[in-house]
């Protein structure tokens, strides 16, 4: 069990490779060579991108097709396909533990690893794609195997920290209202403690769309002056907000927000109005 752990961290480790220029080059021109039917010397040189050639048959005619393959492209699938491997490793071994205790251990572990890997494609910009993708990644494993007692412990709620906090979110409160976003009966009191990190009692009702709502949860944890709850955002944004799904017309959960994507419209709009109020 050592060495399998030991394996599952290499991969976790791993990860960062991901960032250099010319990692995977020679496995990438290795499939060049395969499915071009070359065969492959030992010396690669790096490729962009490669087109090859296959046919197909439709309805008993053979047709012949072609395709192009980017080294960027193909970088990014065995991204994904390693941490399904990671994930698939982690299963193993977590099965494995008989303690409820053990499983809490070792799932937190693994979650502070993710993490500390996820900061290093933060700080790149180069790398947004990579660090979506990880970021769903850790959020989704966190849904599963973090238990609630354990998350529950970091944050009652989001949080604002600035000097001029009680302006902030007054103004924001009153907008929010105003552009029709909250339900109009939202008391400022109730508002305040959504950004105070404080325990809410009296959720706050959202009347606008959900990736309005998807799109404030996540400006409002890499705002400045906010705090970035990273992971947990979307368990906190079940614990502040409510919200009924347009088409499901129940209650929206943590895991509906986490898997909801934002539209282009919804990230203007709402960037605009942050923007406007903390600027």
């Amino acid at each position: 069990m050592l060495q399998a752990n030991m394996q599952l961290i290499d991969l976790i480790n791993d990860l960062k490779e991901f960032k250099k220029p010319d990692y995977l080059v020679e496995e990438f021109y290795r499939e060049y060579c395969h499915l071009n039917d070359l065969e492959y010397s030992g010396n690669f040189e790096k490729l962009e991108k490669f087109t090859f050639y296959y046919t197909i048959n439709i309805y008993g005619e053979k047709k012949g097709e072609k395709e192009t393959i980017f080294f960027d492209n193909f970088k990014l699938k065995i991204f994904k396909d390693r941490l399904i491997e990671t994930l698939e490793k982690f299963k193993n071994e977590h099965n494995l533990l008989f303690s409820l205790q053990e499983q809490i251990s070792f799932s937190n572990n693994v979650q502070k690893l993710l993490r500390k890997e996820l900061t290093l494609f933060k700080s790149d910009t180069l790398f947004k794609t990579y660090y979506k993708i990880l970021n769903d990644f850790i959020s989704l494993f966190s849904e599963k195997y973090v238990t609630v007692n354990d998350r529950k412990t970091n944050y009652n709620s989001f949080r604002y920290s600035k000097p001029n906090a009680y302006a902030k979110i007054k103004l924001l409160h009153e907008t929010l209202i105003n552009k029709s976003f909250i339900g109009s009966e939202t008391k400022l009191i109730d508002f305040e403690k959504i950004l105070q990190d404080t325990e809410v009692k009296t959720k706050v009702r959202w009347i606008g769309q959900t990736d309005d709502l998807i799109t404030f949860i996540k400006l409002i944890n890499s705002t400045e002056g906010f705090i970035d709850t990273q992971t947990e955002k979307w368990r906190i944004a079940e614990k502040c907000f409510v919200k009924i799904g347009e088409k499901s017309m129940r209650f929206l959960t943590s895991k509906d927000f986490s898997n909801y994507k934002e539209s282009p419209l919804s990230k203007s709009k709402m960037t605009l109005l942050i923007n406007t109020v903390f600027n």
